[in-house]
């Protein structure tokens, strides 16, 4: 209440342009707010790097890859982690990751459940490999359990209370009073949601942000596909990429920084092995930071 939250901190109006500080009161809601994009990712040195590592008896996935990069660009662009409740503009006090996972004993018989997963921004690509392919273990049997699970089931075993009791959640996050084990437990109230859409053999998909909760940006992460460009010589180029819908809340900061944040992404991506160490510094609303402080909690 008041702009303090469990969640995140104000980000104070000096520290942010203009034109981004108005956009709330212009756009009120996330879906209001969203703004399409296509990224392709160079997905034939993504392979040669997991081809690379599994020789090595590392296991590795491109999803694991994408999200490490991501994190590396929160590294060097702090306002990745921003969210917009009502007119405020928000810093996070963690950097989470959310996804779904697909449980199932057979083709035909399958479940879905989403995951929610802290980071520190100090973790190289090996640590982030790690929680995620734990995380999708532990979840990867029919009639297992996580706290989302939990919640949902909570909350849909009053049938005639969902509809108010899911108001009663909406009102106390835009009051900025939801219980941190509430945050904690469902997925929507994260940095980055992540579809992994080319695990299941589909296309890229273009995931809306939803109104509640805090997610600023999705992305759905398309099957392999081929791509033509045209070199600087004029000639044509067949190469494999990934496709990425990304879906983002252009409140949280100008376009420019987006576009910025996307090469970085790239540039991670093209050269995998960078994420193999700690970055260098992190930034945190543009002011260097003891990170052993302040995700010591994470």
């Amino acid at each position: 209440m008041f702009g303090i939250r469990p969640d995140g901190r104000k980000v104070r109006g000096g520290r942010v342009n203009p034109f981004v500080l108005i956009t709330p009161y212009i756009m009120p809601t996330r879906n209001d707010a969203q703004v399409f994009t296509t990224q392709y990712l160079d997905a034939d040195a993504l392979s040669d790097y997991i081809n690379e590592k599994r020789k090595q008896g590392i296991k590795m996935n491109h999803m694991a890859v994408i999200v490490a990069a991501w994190l590396r660009a929160v590294c060097e662009l702090p306002m990745l982690n921003r969210f917009v409740i009502g007119k405020t503009i928000y810093a996070r006090n963690e950097l989470t990751v959310s996804f779904m996972t697909v449980r199932s004993r057979s083709r035909d018989e399958f479940e879905e459940t989403a995951v929610k997963l802290w980071f520190d921004p100090t973790e190289t690509i090996f640590q982030v490999a790690e929680k995620i392919d734990d995380a999708i273990n532990k979840n990867r049997e029919i009639g297992s359990e996580n706290a989302t699970d939990k919640l949902l089931k909570t909350i849909l075993g009053m049938p005639a209370l969902v509809a108010p009791v899911m108001g009663f959640l909406k009102l106390l996050d835009r009051l900025g009073l939801l219980p941190k084990a509430v945050l904690d437990a469902e997925p929507f109230h994260t940095s980055l949601f992540i579809s992994n859409m080319a695990s299941i053999k589909m296309n890229s998909i273009y995931h809306h942000i939803y109104n509640f909760g805090t997610t600023s940006i999705f992305f759905g992460v398309g099957r392999k596909s081929t791509r033509v460009s045209v070199d600087s010589d004029g000639k044509l180029r067949a190469h494999k990429v990934y496709p990425v819908g990304c879906v983002i809340d252009e409140r949280i900061m100008a376009g420019a920084q987006y576009g910025t944040a996307f090469q970085i992404m790239s540039g991670y991506l093209r050269h995998p092995e960078l994420l193999e160490q700690p970055p260098e510094k992190v930034l945190d609303e543009g002011v260097d930071f003891s990170l052993k402080d302040k995700y010591r909690n994470l």
